[in-house]
C-alpha cells in the first residue's frame, strides 16, 4: 500500500522527469508563471497569482485571484484555488481551496473536496477524515 510520502515522491519524480512546459490556458495580466509549468486547456490564472514550477494544472481549473501554487504541485481537473497557497502537494479533481489562511504543504486532497476558511462563531474545526489519515493543525 502506497503511503502519502510515496505519492508525493512519485508526483515530484513525474514533474521533474516527464512534464513538459505548456501554456494552453489563459494567464491574465498581473499573474506570474515561473519555471516549468504545464497549464492545460481552459485553465485561468487570475491576477495577483504566482505559479512557480514544476507544476501541473489540469483542464478548466481556476487559480486566483491572490493565489500561490508552488513547486512540485499537481492540480487536477475543474479545481479552484482562490486566495490561498499550496505547494508540494497533489490535488485531485473537482477540489475547491478557498480563503485558506496558511500555506498548504505536503498534502493530498481527494477528489470533490473543499478546503475553506470560514469566519463563524463559535470558532472551531469541522473535519471529515478518512481511514489512515493524518491532520496537522
Amino acid at each position: 500500500m502506497a503511503t502519502v510520502q510515496d505519492i508525493l515522491d512519485s508526483n515530484s519524480l513525474v514533474l521533474d522527469d516527464k512534464m513538459q512546459t505548456a501554456l494552453l490556458g489563459t494567464v491574465k495580466n498581473g499573474a506570474t508563471v515561473e519555471g516549468r509549468v504545464h497549464i492545460d486547456e481552459g485553465v485561468i490564472v487570475n491576477e495577483r497569482s504566482l505559479v512557480r514550477g514544476p507544476v501541473y494544472i489540469g483542464p478548466r481549473s481556476v487559480i486566483g485571484p491572490n493565489a500561490y501554487v508552488g513547486p512540485y504541485t499537481s492540480i487536477g481537473t475543474d479545481c479552484h484555488v482562490v486566495n490561498s497557497e499550496i505547494e508540494g502537494s497533489v490535488v485531485l479533481d473537482d477540489v475547491e481551496i478557498l480563503d485558506v489562511g496558511r500555506r498548504i504543504t505536503s498534502s493530498i486532497i481527494g477528489a470533490h473536496s473543499k478546503v475553506v476558511r470560514v469566519n463563524e462563531r463559535p470558532a472551531g474545526y469541522k473535519l471529515i477524515v478518512g481511514e489512515q489519515s493524518s491532520v496537522k493543525l
